[in-house]
C-alpha cells in the first residue's frame, strides 16, 4: 500500500495494488503489515515487568474479611457485617445483613434525619411500611427518605434475606420505634420513651384555635 497526503492534510490516503484508497487520520503512524510494524515490536519487547503487588489501602475492604457479629434481638439472631466502620467511612454507614427464614430484623422505626436504602442480594422477605406489607426478593431496592414518620422493618421469608443497608451518618437524627414508643437520640446515645401528647395541651382555651 502507497500512502499520501491528501491536500488539506487531514488524512492519509492509502492506495493499495489495485487502486482501492482508505482514508486515516493524518495523526496516525500508518506502517504497512510486514515492515516494522507496532504489533511486531510489541512482540519482540516481550513481556512487561511486574513488580511487587501494592498493599491494599485500609479503605478498600473484602465483605468476607469483614468481622460478621450476630445481633440477639429475639429468639433467632441474624448476622450484620459493618462495612462501611470497616472501610473508615465517617459521614455513611453500609452493612451487610442476612436475616434468617421467618426472622425479623431491627424492630419497626422511621428516622427524622438520616436517609436510608436496602438492596436485597439474596432470598425474600417482606417490607414491613407502617400498616402495609410489600413482598421481596432478589434485586429489589428500597429508598426510605427522612422525615415520612413511616416505619419500616424486614421480615425474612423461608430462604431467608439477604440485604445491604445503606444510610447517611446524621448526629442529630432521632428515630422513633412506634410498637414500643421508644425514642432514641442518636447522637447523644439516648433511648426513652416520651408522653405523646395533642399539640395544643396545656394551652389555655383561648389560645386554641376554633
Amino acid at each position: 500500500m502507497n500512502p499520501f497526503d491528501d491536500p488539506d492534510g487531514t488524512f492519509l490516503v492509502l492506495a493499495n495494488d489495485e487502486g482501492q484508497h482508505s482514508l486515516w487520520p493524518a495523526f496516525a503512524e500508518v506502517v504497512p503489515i510486514g515492515e516494522d510494524h507496532p504489533f511486531k515490536r510489541e512482540a519482540a519487547a516481550g513481556e512487561p515487568e511486574e513488580g511487587e503487588p501494592m498493599e491494599r489501602p485500609p479503605t478498600i475492604v473484602n465483605l468476607r474479611g469483614v468481622r460478621e457479629v450476630e445481633r440477639e434481638h429475639g429468639p433467632s439472631p441474624f448476622l450484620e457485617r459493618d462495612l462501611g466502620r470497616a472501610a473508615g467511612s465517617e459521614r455513611t454507614g453500609m452493612s451487610w445483613v442476612r436475616l434468617p427464614p421467618g426472622r425479623m430484623g431491627w424492630p419497626p422505626h422511621c428516622h427524622s434525619a438520616e436517609e436510608e436504602i436496602f438492596v436485597v442480594l439474596e432470598g425474600e422477605g417482606t417490607l414491613l411500611l407502617g400498616d402495609e406489607e410489600h413482598a421481596l426478593r432478589s434485586g429489589h431496592v428500597v429508598g426510605r427518605p427522612p422525615g415520612t414518620r413511616v416505619a419500616h422493618a424486614y421480615r425474612a421469608g423461608n430462604p431467608g434475606l439477604t440485604y445491604l443497608a445503606y444510610g447517611t451518618r446524621e448526629p442529630n437524627d432521632i428515630a422513633f420505634y412506634p410498637r414500643s414508643n421508644k425514642v432514641y437520640f442518636r447522637g447523644v446515645g439516648l433511648m426513652t420513651r416520651l408522653e405523646n401528647l395533642d399539640y395544643w395541651d396545656g394551652e389555655p382555651e383561648e389560645h386554641r384555635p376554633a
